[in-house]
């Protein structure tokens, strides 16, 4: 990028270069071209020696500070930014610059009221500095657990750019996308209008056009000083509750959504407000800087001495109760840094199970053992004696600890050490486990013994187990107290929006006619704006009175962010309808069907369905050759699964991204390394090495949220939510 005279000063004044550093044109054009050829150390060499020279310049100080970033000096460029703000105070760049900086720290959401303040300042033109600022920020946040101002951030910046910034877009998608992130946290950024004739209506305009331009937090306290006058308006307290999640104020946000289903509304919306507040107070529990009472959640690593190495590795082989699990040494440098730096891997690992691995044969889910925990046996070394690391959840330890002691005997020693390496809350309702399944046990046995148990667990523990967010009480307790119907009705709305198949959804509306609660009703397409129908209510409608049009709409805005049991009920009316043979909608919905299909031999012929589907409409059929190979893998059928492999790697090998998907299966089902090494045999099931302070393999799930296919394999989840083991 050129600098000229007339180019916008680059630290942030607002004037052209020509009327506020007109001495310094050429050695500014210079800089910016060390900082485009990336030659940032000599870039910080010269306008070091610049600001020495010509000191106080905002332009100067700006690059300076973002110099030093760049290089990881992060004291010096706090003080830049600090001589930067005290001769520039209101200069938005300088907010911007101190925004990326805070958003680095210990407390991300430090950044977003320099945000706030830079984009109220800079008015109508947003400075480069500052549209850049927008992304490390949200990057920041939402590596953090911040998932809605993150998305807040992202869809902003989507806008400004009008979707030609594909960087951001990328970014903003694959957050939106991703299904760790429960739907009603995607769900809150359409701000609506006030009502027609209210005669507050000025003030409230006012409010949403500073929201549409970014200052939520401006907009927030012009929302909030209209309560006295407005405060029986629906929209008013949706917009509060919108904007206060934008700029993390969770609390605030709670009680906008309360205030909200206080109100004389829909009961959808009602429950929808109530269990969106119920997220919004999981995050505030896990980003909490208060001093956690120990909870039966929190995740422990305790140590145990070990007497005597060889005799203890000799007990834990001659039992069943624990299950030796593959140890990489390649794979455990990587992960091992919450353990120690530098430390070696351990000799073995374990799954600790609750009760010994039974046969396959006439298995009941009764007698399928749940993992406990997991132990990794260290050895000797320079500067620690042997010791079993165990981690697991505080509410598993004593079951743990009998079960090692006993197995173990006098080769296993005392606990040592005892630390949380993760809090989390009360386990709570026990609609999340894990469970060792026989190895021989064949996945649709797997499959319906976890459904089995799910319900089993819906329908009789969860309605008797209390409830800290229902204050003490049962679900069915709670169902028949009128303060706390609407809360109980939201926890069900949570986990029902999380599942993903139509048995399940006929045994959440099972769960609440057993409680006494209304069921929702399907949704007749005619009656509805479906433009303006919330997303988390997609799976509801009557499919076969949508137009082909609003099909494919209502499609579309199914799949993205994904909603699993909306996409099946319309994907098996697109494929249903004749109108719609040959499209290429049919493959894809078929592809749907496949992959929400709690059975694989369904989930086969639906794959069958849309390999043909794929050839009417001259699409290759690689993929789906893929999704069967992982089918085959899945069921077990090794000569099924060698004949794919050959057909795809003759036919279909040179098609792109066929060799690069067909790595990721075979390497994620265990068939080859890393470098693509075939692996001699598959090793058997068992739970994954849990390393403390790694991050788990899902960041946030939601109450019951697994699904039917992993139903019993469960991870533990980062992110809390309400009713949730």
């Amino acid at each position: 990028m050129t600098i000229d005279p007339y180019s916008p000063c680059p630290g942030g004044t607002g004037k052209k270069i020509k009327f506020c550093c007109s001495d310094l044109v050429h050695e500014l054009d210079k800089l910016q071209r060390m900082i485009d050829g990336d030659q940032r150390v000599a870039g910080l060499d010269y306008v070091t020696k610049l600001d020495a020279k010509y000191p106080g310049r905002a332009c100067l100080l700006s690059a300076r500070a973002t110099l030093e970033a760049m290089l990881g000096n992060r004291e010096q460029s706090a003080a830049t930014l600090a001589t930067f703000r005290e001769k520039h105070p209101e200069n938005p760049i300088a907010l911007a610059e101190l925004a990326v900086l805070q958003a680095t720290g210990e407390k991300p959401t430090d950044a977003l009221p320099s945000l706030q303040r830079a984009l109220e300042l800079c008015g109508d033109e947003i400075p480069q500095p500052l549209y850049e600022a927008f992304e490390a920020v949200a990057k920041s946040l939402a590596e953090a657990g911040h998932v809605v101002p993150a998305l807040s951030l992202l869809w902003f910046q989507v806008n400004l750019s009008r979707g030609e910034d594909k960087q951001v877009l990328q970014l903003w998608a694959s957050l939106d996308g991703d299904p760790g992130v429960p739907l009603l946290l995607k769900n809150q950024f359409e701000l609506v209008p006030a009502p027609e004739g209210a005669p507050w209506r000025y003030e409230f305009d006012i409010a949403l056009q500073r929201a549409m331009r970014g200052q939520w937090q401006v907009a927030a306290d012009k929302f909030a000083a209209l309560v006295p006058i407005a405060g029986q308006s629906p929209e008013l307290w949706r917009n509060l509750a919108h904007l206060r999640g934008f700029v993390a104020d969770y609390a605030g946000a709670i009680e906008a959504l309360r205030k909200l289903a206080a109100l004389d509304v829909p009961l959808d919306d009602a429950v929808e407000a109530e269990a969106t507040a119920l997220q919004y107070d999981a995050m505030l529990h896990m980003h909490s800087t208060e001093e956690l009472a120990p909870s039966p959640g929190d995740q422990l690593l305790v140590t145990f001495a070990v007497g005597n190495q060889a005799s203890l590795e000799e007990r834990f082989a001659s039992t069943r109760q624990l299950d030796r699990v593959p140890i990489d040494p390649r794979m455990w440098s990587e992960t091992t840094g919450p353990l120690g730096a530098d430390q070696p891997p351990p000799r073995s690992g374990y799954s600790l199970l609750d009760r010994p691995l039974p046969a396959a044969d006439g298995l009941t889910r009764e007698q399928i053992p749940f993992v406990l925990g997991t132990a990794l046996l260290f050895g000797r070394q320079t500067d620690r004696a042997e010791r079993l690391d165990v981690i697991l959840n505080r509410s598993d330890l004593a079951a743990a600890q009998a079960n090692l002691s006993r197995i173990g005997g006098d080769a296993l020693g005392g606990v040592v050490e005892e630390k949380v390496v993760a809090h989390g809350p009360a386990r709570e309702g026990g609609l999340s486990w894990q469970w060792r399944y026989p190895d021989e046990l064949p996945i649709e046995r797997r499959n319906e013994l976890a459904q089995a148990e799910r319900r089993h667990r819906l329908l009789e523990v969860w309605p008797e187990t209390a409830l800290s967010d229902l204050g003490g009480q049962t679900p069915r307790q709670a169902a028949a107290n009128p303060a706390l119907r609407l809360r109980v009705l939201a926890l069900i709305f949570s986990m029902d929006v999380a599942d993903v198949s139509e048995s399940s959804a006929k045994v959440f509306n099972e769960l609440r006619q057993k409680l006494g609660l209304p069921i929702p009703e399907s949704i007749d397409p005619k009656t509805v704006d479906l433009g303006k129908l919330p997303r988390v209510r997609l799976g509801r409608l009557q499919a076969d009175k949508l137009s082909d049009d609003e099909l494919i709409r209502c499609y579309r805005r199914a799949s993205f962010p994904p909603q699993s049991r909306a996409l099946g009920s319309l994907a098996a009316e697109i494929v249903r309808r004749t109108s719609f043979h040959g499209r290429p909608e049919v493959p894809e919905a078929y592809g749907v069907l496949a992959a929400n299909s709690p059975d694989t031999a369904e989930a086969l012929t639906f794959v069958e369905q849309g390999r043909t589907a794929a050839q009417r409409a001259r699409q290759s059929t690689a993929m789906w050759d893929i999704e069967e190979l992982q089918l085959r893998l899945q069921r077990g059928e090794g000569d099924d699964a060698s004949r794919l492999l050959q057909h795809i790697q003759r036919e279909h090998a040179r098609e792109p991204g066929v060799s690069e998907a067909l790595f990721r299966l075979l390497y994620e089902a265990g068939v080859i390394d890393q470098q693509g090494r075939p692996i001699a045999a598959p090793q058997p099931q068992a739970s994954p090495i849990l390393v403390p302070g790694a991050a788990a393999p899902g960041k946030i799930l939601v109450p019951g949220g697994e699904s039917a296919a992993s139903a019993g394999q469960s991870s533990k989840p980062v992110i809390w939510t309400p009713g949730m083991e």
